[in-house]
């Protein structure tokens, strides 16, 4: 959670990630150039200010720019002494409500202006010896579209009659430059505390992201933040359990991670030369050209990762749109099943008897429609809040049959919501992007939404409430089956498979997001390295005569240093993703863009020996798993009955394998033959179609080709047991696509010439939990009438402690 108080702010200021931060203080005391503005002006920035103790005696004018400022609960504004206040503020608190006193002046005008976008606590006025008073509310609410930067407090010369302006635009924030260094220093945090604090960086990314586009040329920083602050809101949608499933051997990642470190170690050895003031000048100078050489150098690499990155992206989207088409598909076919119940509710004898499980239920089918539009993105339901209010009423209804929550149906649908509303920007950002590839220095396409409600990431709701409504629906369902309601078992099967394939949908849209905003992120990355080094050439040739000119230096060239740092991170945690995958459970390795080289080397070290103390767990390595073939019957129930007839008609069709836990649906079909053992992973798999014959003079029917061409496809999103035995791991990663399966019939066997899957050191393989399709690829030259069973041979691999290989844990 992100601090609520002074003291917890002032301990955030002196975080040692955040006190690295260059130029991120500044203080100026100077008077007026004339005899009439001959008053002394207070210009003050930091991190965190506690406001009005900053200001010394005398001051008239005071400009103030911080990430936080704290109040008193009772803070007295003499408006004689200092005729103009400005705070300029991403959040102002204090240890209860506030309450600013105004002692207005008798004979000038004079006005109180405050920037701000999080308020601890309410903040009200009052005038000193009058009754005005009110409370000053510009800080828009959740689902308020009025979106305000600050507020004027403002009394003309004579009145004590205060003037409340509510301020669109950064006008007033003067001087422009403080209030840009303030905001890069605030974009600065965001970045390095990313990793470490979420709840913080995301609230950061979400103010920067509102505030820049209410200022003129300052698309490359919007964008940074968007791309921040939405990764973040995607990655609290999907939860800890979920991680991306790497394509590639953990020892792959190790080499990308060690060539990392060794350029980092340089640039950082060099940086710190630059920055000690006691070195000669020619010495420091050296460390200069020598950075600029790494920075150019990284520039390279970065290229390479923004290929990796956008590759990512595209696969990810690839993902999500098969998802969505899929699930749109399996519509129809919960809408028949939700009529069926209908009618069946309206007949059933028993719905005074058990009036709350009556309206759970009822409700529960007009939940499942309206998550489903969200899902698709295709507009937002209006009847659902609606629906989680005749569930909360019904909870108080005494009588059995209550399974699903309303706690669970608002969790649901506050992290669909933001997936409703971030997923459709990702093309916006792309635009930006271009856009600020040809002009760094312009506006772009300004994005003002982060996350689409509170910033603070722990309001965001994880997928750990879509696995609490597949088990609540189903158990709801059961329910209703065991009462014998007309209709209940069909609509009990069409709705576990419709709540599995939202999850998945909504896993893939979140990693989408993710992919997008770290593509997005690296390409801008790219740009702004561009810019830095030319500035950095032109104050090469200024350095000594301005000391100003030596802060900016330092400031760009810790960018630099950022920039590797974050590299090695992002590859880092690739590496413990491939060892979570592995070993199904977490490393335990810190991720932080604050550590030094040296930190890093022990990181790669210690992750090393994880995968080594691994490996001896298994010291004959993984075993063989040999499945007997199974049929459409042996599959998960909730797709037997439609299975074949989607093949006979769009020669197509989908079913997907759950790992079994306690906290799963008591279906023992879910994870088909991968239930008793642990750790599989798919190393070959042969689809044939049984009864299905070639047509007469089909032209499948010749040498050059398999009579039976068909592809297996899986969706990108894997799942698997954690350790422990009852955490669901959730995994997103490269989908088989369209994987060629060919054979042909020979004396009444299939003989396969072409196989879907097959192992490789290199890769990793698939987990069997996930989503498969099977297509068929010449349908117009097979008889699909007699098509009765759908054989699967599969071929898998897992792990038991101690055993021999090839042994059997059947």
């Amino acid at each position: 959670m992100a601090p609520r108080s002074p003291k917890e702010w002032k301990d955030y200021a002196q975080l040692s990630e955040v006190k690295k931060v260059p130029l991120r203080e500044f203080q100026d005391l100077k008077s007026g150039a004339s005899k009439l503005t001959r008053k002394k002006i207070l210009t003050t920035r930091a991190v965190y200010l506690e406001y009005p103790q900053i200001v010394p005696d005398g001051i008239k004018y005071v400009r103030a720019f911080a990430d936080v400022i704290a109040l008193k609960a009772q803070t007295e504004i003499d408006l004689s002494k200092s005729k103009l206040t400005m705070l300029a503020a991403r959040v102002l608190t204090a240890d209860s409500s506030m309450n600013l006193e105004f002692i207005p002046a008798d004979s000038q005008d004079c006005a109180v202006t405050i920037y701000a976008s999080i308020l601890d606590h309410p903040l009200s006025y009052s005038v000193k010896g009058t009754s005005y008073q009110g409370v000053l509310k510009w800080t828009p609410k959740p689902d308020d579209n009025k979106t305000y930067a600050g507020v004027k407090i403002l009394f003309h010369s004579g009145s004590k009659e205060p003037k409340i302006e509510y301020l669109h635009k950064y006008n007033d924030a003067l001087p422009q430059d403080q209030l840009l260094q303030s905001m890069k220093t605030q974009i600065r945090i965001a970045s390095v505390l990313f990793w470490t604090k979420p709840a913080i960086a995301i609230s950061l990314a979400s103010y920067l992201a509102s505030a820049t586009s209410k200022l003129e040329n300052q698309g490359v920083m919007n964008l940074q933040a968007v791309t921040l602050g939405q990764q973040l809101a995607a990655q609290a949608v999907v939860g800890p359990n979920m991680s991306y499933a790497p394509v590639l051997s953990t020892d792959v990642y190790k080499e990308v991670v060690s060539s990392l470190v060794a350029t980092a170690k340089a640039f950082e050895e060099q940086y710190n030369r630059f920055q000690d003031k006691k070195e000669q000048m020619d010495k420091r100078l050296q460390a200069w050209d020598t950075m600029t050489g790494h920075a150019k150098d990284v520039e390279q690499m970065r290229q390479s990762f923004t290929k990796a990155a956008l590759d990512k992206y595209t696969q990810a989207t690839d993902v999500a749109s098969c998802l969505k088409i899929q699930f749109e598909a399996d519509e129809q076919a919960l809408a028949d099943a939700n009529k069926a119940l209908q009618d069946g509710l309206k007949k059933w004898k028993k719905q005074q008897q058990f009036r709350a499980a009556y309206k759970i239920i009822g409700a529960v089918l007009g939940f499942a429609v309206s998550i489903a539009m969200l899902c698709t993105g295709s507009s937002s339901p209006p009847r659902i809040d609606k629906i989680i209010d005749e569930v909360a009423t019904a909870e108080k209804i005494a009588g059995e049959g209550k399974k699903v929550t309303s706690s669970t149906l608002k969790s649901l649908l506050k992290g669909a919501g933001v997936l409703y509303k971030l997923y459709p920007t990702i093309s916006d950002a792309v635009d930006s992007l271009k856009l600020l590839q040809t002009d760094p220095g312009g506006a772009g396409k300004k994005i003002t939404e982060v996350t689409g409600i509170d910033a603070d990431s722990a309001a965001i709701v994880s997928l750990a409430d879509w696995d609490n409504w597949i088990l609540q629906s189903d158990e709801q369902l059961e329910f209703a089956v065991k009462q014998e309601i007309e209709g209940a078992k069909e609509y009990r099967l069409a709705l576990q498979k419709h709540a599995i394939n939202s999850k998945a949908l909504i896993q893939a849209r979140a990693e989408a997001i993710k992919a997008g905003q770290e593509y997005i992120h690296s390409s801008l990355e790219q740009t702004v390295s561009t810019q830095d080094l030319k500035r950095l050439d032109e104050l090469r040739e200024r350095w000594g005569k301005d000391e100003l000119l030596y802060k900016e230096a330092e400031a760009r060239f810790y960018d630099r240093l950022m920039t590797v740092r974050t590299s090695i991170v992002i590859q880092m945690r690739n590496l413990t993703w491939a060892y979570k995958y592995a070993a199904l459970e977490d490393s335990g390795i810190g991720l932080s863009a604050d550590k030094s080289t040296a930190e890093y080397s022990e990181d790669l070290s210690n992750i090393l020996i994880h995968i080594a103390n691994y490996k001896e767990k298994y010291p004959y390595g993984f075993q063989t798993l040999q499945p007997q073939a199974m049929g459409v019957k042996d599959l998960p129930t909730p797709y037997i009955s439609a299975l074949i007839e989607s093949l006979k008609t769009t020669h197509s069709a989908s079913f997907t394998f759950i790992p079994q836990t306690p906290n799963t649906p008591s279906d023992p079909s879910l994870p088909g033959p991968f239930s008793d053992g642990c750790h599989f992973r798919i190393t070959g798999l042969l689809v044939s179609l049984v009864g299905a014959v070639p047509k007469p003079h089909s032209s499948g029917a010749t040498q050059a080709k398999a009579q039976f061409r068909l592809a297996i496809s899986t969706s990108g999103v894997y799942a698997d047991v954690a350790k422990d035995g009852s955490t669901i791991l959730q995994f997103s990663g490269a989908p088989l696509v369209n994987k060629r399966c060919e054979y042909s019939i020979k004396k009444g066997e299939p003989v396969f010439s072409v196989t879907p899957i097959e192992p490789w050191n290199d890769y990793s393989s698939p987990t069997p939990f996930t989503k498969w399709t099977i297509t068929i690829r010449n349908a117009d030259e097979l008889d699909l009438d007699k098509l009765t069973d759908v054989q699967l041979k599969w071929t898998a691999k897992f792990y038991g402690a101690g055993k021999k290989p090839n042994s059997r844990d059947r």
